[in-house]
């Protein structure tokens, strides 16, 4: 079969884009895009469709996994192909035996011809034509406009993306050594800076730092920048510098460093990567699509296209070891410490909010907590310790995460920080992305320097922590994928707030957990008077108790019932626990008018569209029913809940568990759930909406979704109605 006639350049160095004769086209949705970097990164090979399934899902693939890869292939055709017929064979995706090839020439991918230029430059140094393989490298990074197959899914996706990162970062290695055998050591200076404030703990780098301050006359800084390397190896992995940093150092404390050359020849790559991203020109629509520069070697040297680094001072170091010759020149006093990390110069920063007015109880989930900490921060050095706390809507997650920080700030002088991630908020979750820019904001960071890809604000954030003690708390977080980027290196700490079991946290991270359930009667009792005050309350005790109790004795409940009273000094707790009587409007007065965040049923209602629509269905029928809601006998199963899930006890099980998760049901026992009684009246809600005769007829849109028919999808606004 030819080659197709019109070309395709694709852009893996960086978010997927694709060009077709000059024109950018739109892929579509993640799984459609991680298809396609599939098919470019294997261009010219068959690739299996168990292959595609095993590189966008893994182990999770679900049942229709390969019915979804021959839709996404389908519509990729389209895509490059709008006018073919149907029935004809594609020129770029064609189908073999078993599989797919994408049909594109080595250079319409532009990670192919990064790789191709960087060996090329390899060659051009063993060769030893410098310049030459010094514009080769310049030219390779000169491809890159940002994290390598950014936002797209899957495993392959993200070894592909480690693999393309190691690459980078020795094609940069390669491309600062041609800087300083060009004479160019004030570039060289400036660019290993900002490379070694990105990955601190990259030997080849310091090496080509302090060669470099050595050349050009900064002996003493190069002594300093040794001391800082060493100190860091030694705390962070407890090893000394390797044996060519060590001989290196020697050679600039004898001054025998004046007419070294530099080692040119890339190291093994590692994977990090440390430049921020930079919008990539489109291609040209003939000839090869990517920037191709002959070598300059009397030329000014440049930065790659993709944008330089920012640099930020590291921590100085807080002890040198004693030198190695008596000679050692004595290294300048450290600057004041200026931009990040000193927003204010001599505060320290206290992000924190202030504690609830009123905190009573917790004892027992305090001293656990205490326990926990101690342990893992006494154990952990070069690890953050995390500590996750979660619960049911209103079960006063916050506060008490507020109270444990608040007494162990004083363990943590570097300073406290503190990001709402949104999880349960109607404007959606905060991404990773924009809950690192108020980290770094809050270190200092102006909003002008912030780096404009998700890695290299990872990169720069635990750069800019890295060493220090400092204690970080993340409140209402939604899932590990978004709080993973957020976790400091130690010995910083890390407390989470969630209304999700971080599953992924505690089993990956080693995170320890806190579940918060209601408060015990007297407790919750106590909670209402402290908050109303005992004059109010005298003579009321059994009905204070009572009111605790319709309010599921959960702290939010409780502090709006308080609040009720407080509010109408002629309406005793009798009157009250009148009013909450009728379940069926006891959530209608547990709120307060015009406060969106003090409402039982919003934050019930949060809880429940997190939900995927088959566990929804099952909160609703379980709520129709009025399973689990009789008392600590009644409680419902998987056997109970497998005719809501199609007969497939497994699924059932899978659904109990996802509810759970979220507070929606309580774990009474193994395989055995209950409702709280806020929860199940919520629940009932929720089924009484879905059957009114105005909700059937917004359920006629989607009968074939709840009968099990494969293939549509809704809304989840229709489907969790």
């Amino acid at each position: 079969m030819p080659e197709p006639t019109h070309r395709l350049a694709l852009h893996l160095l960086g978010p997927l884009r694709i060009w077709r004769a000059g024109r950018e086209l739109t892929v579509g949705p993640p799984k459609q895009r991680a298809v396609l970097a599939l098919l470019a990164g294997r261009r010219g090979t068959v690739v299996s469709r168990t292959q595609i399934v095993d590189a966008l899902w893994g182990t999770d693939a679900p049942a229709s996994a390969a019915n979804a890869v021959h839709t996404y292939v389908a519509a990729l055709r389209r895509t490059l192909e709008p006018d073919r017929g149907s029935r004809e064979s594609g020129a770029f995706i064609v189908s073999r035996a078993g599989g797919y090839e994408l049909r594109v020439p080595a250079d319409a991918v532009d990670s192919a011809v990064f790789v191709r230029r960087y060996e090329e430059a390899r060659h051009l140094v063993a060769a030893g034509d410098a310049p030459a393989a010094f514009a080769r490298f310049e030219s390779a990074l000169g491809l890159w406009h940002g994290e390598a197959l950014s936002g797209i899914p899957g495993p392959y996706a993200a070894l592909e993306r480690t693999r393309l990162r190691e690459l980078r970062f020795a094609a940069t290695e390669g491309w600062i050594a041609g800087l300083i055998a060009t004479g160019h050591l004030d570039a060289a200076i400036v660019a290993s800076s900002e490379a070694i404030a990105q990955e601190p703990l990259r030997e080849r780098l310091r090496h080509l730092h302090m060669l470099a301050l050595s050349r050009c006359g900064r002996q003493a800084h190069a002594i300093q920048a040794y001391d800082e390397a060493r100190t860091l190896l030694r705390e962070e992995l407890g090893i000394d510098p390797g044996r060519e940093l060590r001989e290196l150092y020697e050679r600039i404390l004898a001054g025998e460093t004046a007419a070294e050359s530099p080692p040119a020849t890339p190291a093994a790559p590692r994977a990090d990567s440390p430049w921020p991203s930079v919008t990539p020109r489109p291609p040209s629509p003939s000839g090869s699509p990517w920037p191709s520069r002959p070598p300059r070697p009397a030329a000014a040297p440049r930065a790659p296209r993709s944008a330089p680094f920012r640099t930020y001072a590291l921590k100085p170091a807080a002890h040198r070891p004693a030198p190695l010759l008596a000679a050692r020149p004595e290294p300048p006093a450290p600057l004041p410490r200026r931009g990040p990390l000193a927003p204010h110069a001599g505060h320290t920063l206290h992000q924190l909010p202030a504690t609830a007015r009123v905190f009573i109880g917790r004892e027992p989930e305090l001293q656990q907590a205490r326990q926990k900490l101690d342990q893992d921060t006494a154990r952990c050095r070069s690890t953050a310790p995390i500590l996750t706390v979660d619960g049911p809507a209103g079960v006063g997650k916050t506060a008490f995460a507020l109270e444990l920080a608040h007494e162990y700030a004083d363990l943590f002088p570097d300073g406290q920080l503190y990001v709402d991630l949104r999880g349960t908020g109607d404007g959606g979750a905060r991404s990773a992305f924009d809950a690192l820019a108020r980290l770094l904001q809050g270190l200092g960071v102006e909003h002008d320097q912030l780096p404009h890809d998700l890695e290299g604000r990872v990169t720069l954030y635990r750069t800019l922590v890295h060493g220090r003690r400092m204690l970080l708390l993340l409140d209402d977080a939604s899932d590990a994928d978004q709080l993973r980027p957020l976790v400091p290196p130690g010995p910083s700490a890390v407390i989470v707030t969630s209304r999700r079991l971080q599953r992924g946290l505690v089993a990956r991270e080693g995170a320890q957990r806190i579940g918060l359930r209601p408060l015990d009667r007297q407790t919750a009792a106590d909670l209402f008077v402290a908050l109303l005050g005992p004059e109010r309350c005298a003579g009321h005790r059994a009905t204070v108790e009572r009111l605790a109790e319709y309010c599921g004795r959960l702290p939010l409940g409780i502090r709006i019932a308080a609040g009720t009273l407080a509010a109408n000094p002629h309406l005793c707790p009798r009157e009250l626990a009148e009013r909450y009587e009728d379940p069926w409007t006891r959530l209608d007065h547990l709120s307060v008018e015009g406060d969106g965040e003090a409402s039982v049923r919003r934050a019930l209602e949060a809880s429940y569209l997190s939900l995927s629509p088959e566990a929804a269905r099952l909160f609703r029928a379980l709520g129709r029913s009025g399973a689990g809601t009789g008392g600590p006998a009644d409680t419902i199963g998987p056997a109970d809940a497998t005719a809501f899930a199609d007969g497939d006890p497994a699924a059932a099980r899978r659904r109990l568990d996802a509810l759970a998760d979220v507070g929606l049901l309580e774990r009474s026992g193994s395989d055995a759930y209950r409702f709280d009684e806020l929860v199940g009246i919520y629940a009932s809600e929720r089924a009484a909406a879905a059957d009114r005769p105005t909700a059937r007829s917004t359920l006629l849109m989607r009968p074939i979704h709840d009968d099990g028919f494969p293939g549509c999808c809704l809304p989840d606004a229709l489907a969790r109605s």
